[in-house]
């Protein structure tokens, strides 16, 4: 799983340490499968989460019927900050690790 494969997948879940060690969110893929997106910094450092405009409901579904916080319109990386902008708002990361992965679950 890339980067890009976030583009146009819907944000499922966002779970963000108390301490700010990580952040992860869970996307609906295109492809049907569940993606993790896992955000941290090396040595424990705590991460910087900034949102910009944020709207979260419950009543936004997939073409599914899939319940989900938005779709996503918009994803980059560039050095240690991470950027997801989509139905939900702006989300600005800055931390120095990036672990994705799609996991073996459909939805």
């Amino acid at each position: 799983m890339t980067i890009e494969d976030l583009f146009e997948s819907d944000l499922l879940s966002i779970n963000q340490d108390f301490n700010d060690l990580f952040i992860e969110m869970q996307f609906l893929l295109e492809s049907g499968k569940k993606g993790i997106l896992l955000v941290s910094n090396e040595q424990t450092n705590p991460i910087t989460v900034r949102f910009h405009g944020l709207s979260l409901s419950v009543n936004k579904t997939t073409s599914n019927i899939i319940p989900t916080l938005g779709e996503v319109e918009g994803v980059s990386f560039s050095g240690s900050v991470f950027t997801l902008e989509g139905d939900f708002g702006f989300i600005e990361i800055k931390g120095n690790q990036v672990f994705l992965r799609d996991t073996s679950q459909y939805i």
